[in-house]
């Protein structure tokens, strides 16, 4: 027969356990993720890196048509630029 301290102990140890699932059952666990949820969560994430392509193939563009429509100087006329090829030095070599 067991002896009023064990009772006592198991009773203790009973409210305990039931401390702690009645805390563990207020926090719901989320549910996991669905294959719908990480397909939608891909598909946002390629168009957003779709999006931002584009904006830089646009801007690149812009860039690119203003070069073409801004006058051009020659390299040998502009007193700004060094020259870049200079025929002194340079030789060409024929391998045999």
């Amino acid at each position: 027969m067991p002896c009023l301290f064990q009772i006592m102990v198991l009773m203790m140890f009973k409210q305990y356990i039931d401390m702690i699932l009645q805390s563990t059952a207020a926090v719901p666990a989320e549910p996991p993720p669905s294959f719908d949820d990480s397909i939608t969560r891909v598909r946002r994430g390629a168009q957003q890196q779709l999006r931002q392509a584009q904006a830089e193939a646009y801007d690149l563009q812009l860039k690119y048509d203003e070069t073409r429509a801004s006058p051009k100087t020659p390299l040998h006329e502009s007193p700004s630029t060094p020259e870049l090829f200079d025929e002194r030095r340079c030789t060409i070599r024929h391998s045999v």
